[in-house]
């Protein structure tokens, strides 16, 4: 991988993923690569950490307990997966990793259907 290459990093919206992730893209930027952040609606509330790394909001969340919210998590799951394999299209990225939360889901899985490789990250 050539420092020229586009790091996609996933992260959902709490600190406990996204802290890690943009801990990971300071060191990947700082040695030159091209990184970019995929989160939620949650992860922009984090986004004074974010610094200039550019980054894409996707639909993402669970499938909840009643009937309803199954349908509406798994409807969100599909358009987020939808959104992810749009932007890795446009970006082209060498690797997409995962810290974990609902958005890293939908990215991961797009980018093993296209073939990149993928990194899941367990930071607990």
């Amino acid at each position: 991988m050539t420092d020229s290459e586009t790091i996609l990093i996933c992260a959902g919206g709490t600190g406990g993923h996204v802290m890690p992730a943009l801990a990971l893209a300071d060191d990947l930027v700082a040695r030159g690569f091209n990184v970019e952040l995929v989160t939620d609606q949650r992860g922009l509330r984090m986004q004074k950490h974010f610094g200039s790394l550019p980054y894409h909001v996707i639909q993402a969340g669970t499938t909840g307990a009643s009937l309803k919210d199954k349908i509406g998590g798994a409807l969100k799951i599909g358009m987020g997966i939808i959104q992810a394999r749009s932007l890795i299209r446009k970006l082209s990225p060498a690797i997409v990793i995962g810290f974990g939360g609902y958005p890293s889901f939908p990215a991961v899985y797009a980018a093993q259907q296209k073939g990149i490789k993928t990194v899941i990250h367990e930071q607990n």
